[in-house]
């Protein structure tokens, strides 16, 4: 699934899209440090997810892998 035009210029989308890419950076910056791995997995889950919420608002499709 990707944004329509319309969707990817809402007022909405413009304002989550820097929310997420902060979120992203706080959380590539932490997993940068030593620590349990369990914790390491849920950040990196995080990451993943958050990589996903970005990418709909690429132009390009993304296929889907459910």
């Amino acid at each position: 699934m990707i944004l329509t035009n319309e969707e990817r210029n809402s007022p909405l989308w413009m304002k989550l899209k820097p929310h997420f890419e902060a979120k992203l950076a706080r959380y590539r910056a932490d997993n940068d440090k030593s620590e349990d791995v369990l914790v390491t997995e849920k950040r990196r889950g995080k990451i993943a997810e958050l990589k996903d919420l970005i990418e709909l608002g690429s132009d390009k499709p993304k296929p889907d892998l459910e």
